[in-house]
């Protein structure tokens, strides 16, 4: 009986050496598990087989590049509506960007990230001025409140970013800035 007090349980799934980590071998670890997640999710969905993020993979946190989080749980009927109707409508206006999502709806998120619809058009400076609005559109969205009643309600992204081009704001939103790790897309 006295070795038996001297075992330790050990979580189903929980890795043994983990606690022997650094704080950088843990992060390491938790954006592998969070890259392999995603690509789990995309097997499983034939549209989505064989998927490789435009920019590839930001491999500090597991993610593809320019991922924007929103935790709002209302945000996924927004976002794509019955048929993706949504983000058809956003492709419509947005002219060179689409929006790829993946939906985590136990852990209470919906990640997103913006690509080039068509990638000829990342020559195109001014269309990478675009991009960077578009981005902070993106992230504007993911992040605003607008109804204080219930935080988790999310504008149509369509519709959204209709008024955001038609109020102007398109013309004095700065730029989300491109991090140093993808000014190699940048021709």
């Amino acid at each position: 009986m006295g070795d038996a007090s001297r075992l330790q349980l050990v979580q189903p799934g929980a890795h043994i050496g983990a606690a022997h980590l650094d704080l950088e071998g843990r992060r390491q670890i938790a954006a592998q598990n969070m890259k392999e997640k995603m690509q789990s999710k995309w097997f499983k969905k034939s549209h989505r087989q064989g998927y490789k993020p435009q920019f590839g993979w930001d491999e500090s946190v597991g993610l593809p590049w320019l991922t924007i989080k929103c935790v709002a749980k209302k945000a996924y009927p927004a976002l794509s509506g019955r048929g993706n109707m949504h983000l058809k409508q956003l492709e419509g206006l947005a002219k060179y960007f689409t929006v790829y999502y993946e939906r985590f709806d136990h852990e209470g998120y919906l990640l997103m990230w913006p690509e080039f619809i068509d990638p000829a058009d990342m020559a195109k400076p001014a269309v990478w001025y675009e991009f960077g609005i578009f981005r902070a559109f993106l992230q504007n969205w993911a992040l605003k409140t607008e109804n204080v009643k219930d935080p988790d309600w999310r504008q149509i992204i369509s519709v959204a970013f209709g008024m955001f081009v038609d109020d102007g704001l398109d013309r004095v939103t700065d730029p989300l800035p491109l991090p140093a790790a993808l000014h190699r897309f940048r021709r």
